[in-house]
């Protein structure tokens, strides 16, 4: 609950210092969804994994077609298990979980009724990835963190009641490259994260 709170409070702060503030135009959702998330390393590695993701993402409308939006986003975290022929081992074990922080724009365009739009989405996104390699026969026990700051994109349909409850269903990507330290991990790498969430929300 406090880590939750924690993450209310960063989304919520650069709007709350601004003098005068006018909250009408600002909304705020949660997200919940599916996320599957893609490595590559090399010509001889390529992984894939999903699980559940979720998140919370504050926005203000700077006009009828327009949000600027901040978000924390956990895309899950990912067990992956198998056969390192080239080494010789059988039970080399990957665990890798993701986190960023968002900004960005949203573009709504509506439909005739204005309570249904089509919106998209585009920003940027400081990542942090948590890496673990493990292969109990060999004694292999590692880990590593890699961050960064690349761009996302995602596409969705919105609808907001008259009252302003707000839900939406959109999916987004975000592909980045890394570098890790640690010889027993992959050394360079890339990896795509699509996501497919339900976000709920309220406009004020």
């Amino acid at each position: 609950m406090k880590k939750i709170i924690t993450i209310i409070a960063l989304c919520l702060s650069p709007l709350a210092m601004a003098e005068g503030f006018d909250w009408h135009g600002s909304s705020l959702e949660l997200l919940v969804g599916h996320s599957d998330q893609e490595l590559r390393a090399g010509d001889d590695h390529h992984e894939e994994e999903s699980n559940t993701s979720y998140g919370i993402r504050a926005g203000y409308a700077v006009s009828d077609h327009f949000t600027i939006e901040t978000a924390y986003r956990d895309y899950g975290e990912y067990d992956h298990t198998y056969v390192d022929s080239a080494a010789g081992i059988n039970d080399v074990h990957d665990e890798i979980h993701t986190t960023s922080y968002d900004v960005g724009i949203k573009a709504a365009l509506h439909f005739p009724n204005h309570n249904i739009s089509f919106t998209y989405r585009m920003g940027y996104s400081a990542w942090d990835t948590d890496l673990d390699i493990s292969a109990p026969s060999v004694g292999l026990d590692d880990s590593d963190h890699n961050s960064g700051v690349d761009p996302y994109f995602g596409v969705g349909l919105q609808y907001i009641h008259p009252s302003g409850f707000m839900i939406s269903l959109e999916t987004s990507r975000l592909h980045y490259d890394g570098t890790l330290d640690t010889p027993n991990l992959y050394g360079d790498y890339s990896s795509t994260l699509d996501t497919t969430s339900i976000a709920i929300g309220k406009t004020f």
